[in-house]
Parts: C-alpha cells; sequence; structure tokens
C-alpha cells in the first residue's frame, strides 16, 4: 500500500496525527504532491490544528503556501486566512501572496484589511492582480475616481485584457458614463465569440440579415432584449441566438423575428452581441426603452397556473433567494439565507410561492408552506405565466428580477450592499424596469435593514 493510501486511511479512522505525520514525509519527498496537501488540508479543517504553523519557518513554506490555496479554493475562508497570514510572517515581501490574502479579506468582508494588503503589494511591486483589486474594491465601496484610477492603469499594463476592460467599464456603467463606458465594455470576455463573424458596425442595412447572440447570463438576455425590434429599421432579417429556455417566451414577445437555440447553421450578414445593442443603436441610459415592460405571456397559460396554484383570496407573493453562478467572485452577494425571510411567512393572509428553478440548498423542507413553483417550469416562458399571477414578487439580483421587470409585474429586489453596475447608484428606482423597487443593504452582509423594509410593506397590502 502507498504512503498515501496509509495517510488516507488514518484520516478516515479519526487518527489525524498519523495521517499529519505521513502526509508530512510525503511532502518531504515530493513537495508538489496534491494528495498529501489535501489530506493535510482536511486535518485542518476538521482538528482546526495548527501545530504545523506553530513550529513553521522557511522549510515549510512552500507547504503553508500550498494549503492556503488549496483552503481557499474550498471556500474555507477563515482557515485560508490563518495560513495566508503565517506565510507573510516568514516572506512579508511575497506581492502575489498578499494578494491572495487580499482576496480571502473580501470574502470575510474585512475590506479594510484587502485594501492594506492590496496596496502593500503594489509598494512591493506594480502588479497587474494588485491594481486590478483595488479597483474592483474601490468601485465596491463607490470610490469611483480612485476605481478609475486602479483599472485604467490595469488597461495600461494590458490593453487586451478582457476582465481589466470589462471591469472599467462597469465603474463608468455604475455612474451612468455611457460613452466612457462602452469601448471597454465591448472588450468584455464572451463565452463562443469565436464561432462569430462579421461583428455589426451600427450601419443601415435594409438588405442584409443580421444575428444577435445573446451573450451572458440569462438575466442579461432579458434585459437587453428590449432592444431587438429596433433592429428591424436596420436589417431585412433579425435572427437571434438565445438559451433553450427563452426561446418560447421571445417567440411570443417579438414577432417577425425568428428566434435559435444553438448556432449551428444559421445563416447571417452581420452579427452584435445582445449587450451591446445600446451602443450600437445609440441608445444610452438616458434613454431606456420599455421600461413599462414588454415581454407577452399566453393568457390561457397564465388562467392554467391560476386555476392550479393561485385560485385563493390570499395576498400573493413570489420569492427567490438563490442567484446563479455560485463560483464567481461577488456570487455570495446574491444569495439569501431562506430563514432571514421567516419574518414575512407569519404576516397573515398571504400565499408564498417559491420561484427558484432549484433549491440548491435545500432550504424549502424546513418551509412546508411555501408553493414549490419552481419543479413546474421547464421554461421561461412557464415562469412568466406563472409570475404574472403574483401580486409581489420579492427577490435577490437574479434573472426573475429582469422577468418580472419586464412583465410589469410589481417587484421588491433586495440589493446587497456591493451591487451590480446595472442597478447603477441610483436610490429605490430603476430606470430599466418602472414596476421594479430597489431595496439596499445599508450595511455589507447584513440583510436585516432589507426584509424590514419589505414586511411593513407587505403589512399594508
Amino acid at each position: 500500500m502507498d504512503k498515501i493510501d496509509d495517510a488516507i486511511n488514518s484520516f478516515n479512522i479519526g487518527n489525524f496525527e498519523e495521517a499529519e505525520t505521513i502526509s508530512c514525509q510525503i511532502l518531504s519527498e515530493n513537495p508538489n504532491s496534491i494528495e498529501a496537501i489535501d489530506v493535510l488540508a482536511a486535518i485542518y479543517i476538521r482538528t482546526n490544528n495548527l501545530n504545523l504553523l506553530n513550529n513553521s519557518g522557511k522549510n515549510e513554506l512552500f507547504l503553508i503556501r500550498k494549503i492556503a490555496v488549496f483552503l481557499g479554493d474550498l471556500k474555507t475562508y477563515e482557515q485560508a486566512r490563518v495560513f495566508y497570514e503565517k506565510a507573510l510572517e516568514i516572506e512579508p515581501n511575497d506581492f502575489v501572496g498578499l494578494n491572495n490574502l487580499g482576496l480571502i479579506y473580501e470574502n470575510l468582508d474585512m475590506l479594510d484589511k484587502a485594501y492594506s494588503v492590496y496596496e502593500k503589494s503594489l509598494k512591493i511591486k506594480e502588479n497587474y492582480p494588485a491594481l486590478y483589486n483595488l479597483g474592483v474594491l474601490c468601485r465596491k465601496n463607490k470610490e469611483f475616481s480612485k476605481s478609475i484610477y486602479y483599472l485604467d492603469r490595469t488597461v495600461k499594463i494590458k490593453p487586451d485584457d478582457a476582465y481589466a476592460n470589462y471591469s472599467l467599464a462597469m465603474t463608468y456603467f455604475m455612474q451612468k458614463k455611457f460613452e466612457k463606458g462602452y469601448p471597454y465594455f465591448l472588450k468584455r470576455p464572451v463565452k463562443g465569440i469565436t464561432q462569430l463573424k462579421n461583428f455589426w458596425n451600427g450601419s443601415k442595412y435594409p438588405d442584409k440579415e443580421i444575428l444577435v447572440f445573446c451573450d451572458y447570463g440569462l438575466g442579461d438576455a432579458i434585459m437587453f432584449s428590449r432592444y431587438f425590434n429596433f433592429l428591424k429599421d436596420c436589417f431585412s432579417r433579425v435572427k437571434v441566438c438565445c438559451h433553450v429556455s427563452l426561446k418560447k417566451l421571445f417567440e411570443n414577445s417579438f414577432k417577425g423575428i425568428e428566434f435559435y437555440d444553438n448556432l449551428s447553421g444559421i445563416t447571417y450578414d452581420y452579427c452584435v452581441l445582445a449587450m451591446n445593442l445600446p451602443y450600437f443603436l445609440n441608445m444610452d441610459f438616458s434613454s431606456i426603452p420599455f421600461s413599462d415592460g414588454y415581454l407577452k405571456v399566453d393568457q390561457t397559460k397564465i388562467l392554467d397556473y391560476k386555476n392550479k396554484y393561485f385560485n385563493n383570496n390570499l395576498v400573493k407573493i413570489g420569492i427567490c433567494y438563490v442567484g446563479g453562478e455560485l463560483q464567481k467572485r461577488n456570487a455570495k452577494y446574491r444569495r439569501i439565507k431562506l430563514s432571514k425571510l421567516e419574518k414575512l411567512f407569519q404576516i397573515p393572509n398571504m400565499a408564498f410561492y417559491s420561484f427558484q428553478k432549484d433549491d440548491v440548498f435545500d432550504e424549502l423542507k424546513d418551509y412546508p408552506n411555501i408553493v414549490n413553483l419552481g419543479k413546474t417550469f421547464n421554461d421561461f416562458d412557464d415562469t412568466a405565466a406563472a409570475m404574472k399571477n403574483l401580486d409581489v414578487l420579492i427577490t435577490i439580483d437574479s434573472a426573475p428580477v429582469h422577468l418580472a421587470g419586464a412583465l410589469g409585474v410589481r417587484t421588491l429586489l433586495m440589493l446587497p450592499y456591493y451591487s451590480e453596475w446595472r442597478w447603477f447608484d441610483e436610490s429605490t428606482n430603476t430606470s430599466w424596469y418602472k414596476s421594479v423597487e430597489l431595496i439596499r443593504q445599508i450595511k455589507p452582509a447584513s440583510w436585516d435593514n432589507v426584509v424590514e423594509k419589505i414586511y411593513l410593506q407587505l403589512k399594508t397590502l
């Protein structure tokens, strides 16, 4: 049996000391043994035993760094913080380690400390990650001038870097600076863009065909679909490639446009990314069209949902509490634990409906009175039909808020303290959707004021 198997077996039976000893022996022979690092990281997570750190020096620096990275990848941020800080005690001028520690601090909402270590990294060496991270952090703190200062420097270092350009664009967009932001936004990272050709320049070609490719998320596609019909004035035929879950809803809403759910076999003369449409149509953020709604749903389907689930005299409240793409840097700001909303569920004469397609964290089991509509949705056309039966939707920042706004459904949007660019720096109303009210956290990572405001509004219904 290999030594690593011995270490794993010792760990599995709870003999952590022996598992640690064997793993350290393996690493003394092979410092790059991922399996041994995995076992050590698991031991520290399970036992919080930091003996390695107490006696460590430069000989163990490589191992400490490896475990810190591993723990960070596992999102066990508090343990990762301890290892990163120890590594920096041994080697304080590690500008890469300082950047990594800054990201850990951000995830722990220790933003002042994050700012400090990013700055320290930058003083040791001018480096892209520190500039980028400072730029993003300053935008979070609504220090827009500083954010532009740092992100502009990242773009100068890497002019074609998609993420640097995208981040600089978002800082401009937060301030509604359309003309300044879009040249950078056009360079953002887009999955599948290499399959496209002949990008549109904004001119009219009345005898040509254009293909709109819905880039980014489902909510983005819904948000920017408001611009589809304007292309009819520029081209003879308009085609749109979107996610299959949106195809039926879009077909019902935009007549005279052809919709596809993949790029295979589509012919066209020019193409454009959906999120670039405002720029090439010359429609800036002071002239956002159709803010009162633009999507349509079959009335028969709406009535069908009413008869099955909404045929009561109660106030009908939809809820959505977990956003998609949970692996992303700001994903934690797009989730609220269902238990945080418990106060709302106690208001009399109200029926609550979950609009989560998937109950990712298995929270609904604790609230049997909430009707789980998510399991009935095959696509967004179903979701829209159900949503049209609501009195109010309460949601975090995710695709349902765009669907509700585009349908004209009254919505209370729970926004984190660090919200996305699309909500600009607006207070309670949004230029995108007249039916949506913004309710923002007044301090980072705390939903208390948000829930209290929603509670008081619901009690008046």
